[in-house]
């Protein structure tokens, strides 16, 4: 193998041990599933060097191939329809100077004499061993996948159970809540107004975003939040005699009451509150 081949072995087997070896720095400050967590428990100094030899081995018989000087048999064939004059004149001369009169020689070839000193060449240089080479490769390859087995096993128990938790969170987002009182951390009890259909994760979502950061003495004020479809808001603030149009200046996206201390808002957590108004009765 030239130098190049050898180099790029090495290097296949650096990045392979680096990525397995390092893989928990790798990932950074990303949050560590229990995927990776998974491989973070397989990947010790063993098994990462362990693959990471059996790599370069397999990068190492796919590059391999005998290697000699591409003119060596052609010349070979050329030296043969030589006189032994000629023989003893050119074996007289230097490197260079044999190289020159061989080519010379080759130019006044026939094109029987082409053909044959192709035949020649192909004859006699060194073939590699197909059948060696797959199955040194088949090996490798077995070797690769008994020792990842049991890492592939495990990332996909982690896996499933991950998807499984995701199913979880996923129904409990979506569970619909109607005319129901709700009670989240640090805010008044939430009140879901009768007729309004809401998804739980849809309202702690608005909570957290737009609610939780209002200054504490506004929450502090407030002993009920209602809640509801911002298709219903209008109706509602027309049945509670509230204008939140203020004179058609625009639509307030909730409003206050002083008479029971509450405020009433409309959920849409695709929609941006920071500009909108809040109107007061």
């Amino acid at each position: 193998m030239n130098r190049s081949k050898v180099m790029f072995s090495g290097l296949v087997f650096s990045v392979v041990f680096g990525l397995m070896y390092w893989y928990r720095d790798l990932l950074g400050n990303k949050e560590i599933t229990i995927m990776d967590q998974s491989l973070i428990d397989h990947f010790d100094l063993k098994l990462c060097l362990t693959v990471a030899v059996l790599s370069m081995l397999l990068i190492v018989v796919l590059l391999y191939s005998k290697e000699v000087d591409p003119d060596q048999y052609r010349f070979e064939y050329i030296r043969s329809t030589l006189s032994e004059d000629e023989l003893k004149r050119i074996d007289g001369l230097d490197k260079e100077s044999k190289r020159i009169a061989y080519e010379k020689r080759s130019n006044e070839f026939s094109y029987k004499q082409i053909l044959e000193c192709r035949n020649y060449v192909n004859e006699n240089k060194p073939k590699t061993s197909w059948l060696l080479k797959v199955g040194l490769l088949s090996l490798i390859s077995a070797a690769l996948v008994m020792v990842l087995s049991p890492v592939y096993k495990d990332y996909k128990t982690a896996q499933n159970e991950y998807n499984e938790i995701l199913r979880l969170q996923e129904e409990a987002y979506n569970q619909i809540i109607e005319d129901e009182y709700i009670t989240l951390d640090g805010l008044p009890t939430i009140h879901v107004i009768p007729g309004n259909s809401l998804k739980i994760g849809d309202v702690q979502k608005y909570m957290d975003l737009f609610v939780k950061s209002q200054p504490n003495f506004l929450l502090s004020n407030c002993r009920m939040i209602h809640i509801c479809d911002p298709k219903n808001f209008m109706d509602i603030a027309i049945a509670d005699g509230v204008d939140v149009t203020a004179g058609g200046q625009g639509t307030a996206y909730a409003y206050a009451s002083s008479d029971d201390f509450s405020i009433t808002l409309q959920i849409d957590v695709d929609e941006d509150y920071g500009q909108k108004r809040c109107s007061e009765s």
